[in-house]
């Protein structure tokens, strides 16, 4: 996999998760995250809109912020998203050495993850639109298919943390 591509750039981020006291983030299957990469920190929510095979969608919302926080505090979280939640407080830590390659109009990410005592890896493309048949070809011919359901790594997150609690 990694001689089959021009990795261009390496990346290692820091992503900690977040759930609340309502349930409302794990009810719903949203991924509270700041993410810490190259020296700045991002709250991101990520709202599921499509769930199908290997292919998932989500809204993606994001603001700046200056810290890394136990508890987000409500005037912050409110910025990403309107619904009530209860207190958000954070779960977990996940580190990420990530190389990205640009194919086109898709960015194609080979991670190796790290939290809670687990690597594991995976393998993100991001394209404006559809991915490109000959992309998809070439993958399959690799051995990477698109016909399993694969979890995201927050859900891989969710599950390990529910393992350790």
């Amino acid at each position: 996999m990694q001689r089959s591509f021009n990795w261009q750039e390496k990346i290692i981020q820091d992503n900690y998760y977040y759930n609340d006291t309502n349930g409302y983030i794990g009810t719903n299957e949203l991924t509270v995250r700041i993410r810490k990469k190259k020296n700045k920190c991002y709250l991101q929510v990520k709202i599921p809109k499509l769930n199908e095979a290997s292919l998932s969608i989500k809204e993606e919302r994001e603001v700046e912020v200056t810290d890394i926080y136990q508890k987000i505090p409500s005037d912050i979280i409110k910025q990403v998203i309107d619904n009530e939640l209860g207190e958000v407080f954070q779960i977990g830590k996940l580190t990420t050495k990530q190389k990205i390659c640009m194919i086109d109009s898709c960015e194609m990410a080979l991670d190796q993850k790290y939290y809670l005592g687990i690597t594991d890896y995976e393998l993100e493309l991001e394209c404006s639109g559809k991915v490109p048949s000959y992309i998809q070809q070439h993958l399959k011919e690799i051995g990477i298919g698109f016909d399993r359901c694969a979890f995201g790594k927050n859900k891989r997150f969710e599950i390990q943390y529910n393992k350790k609690k």
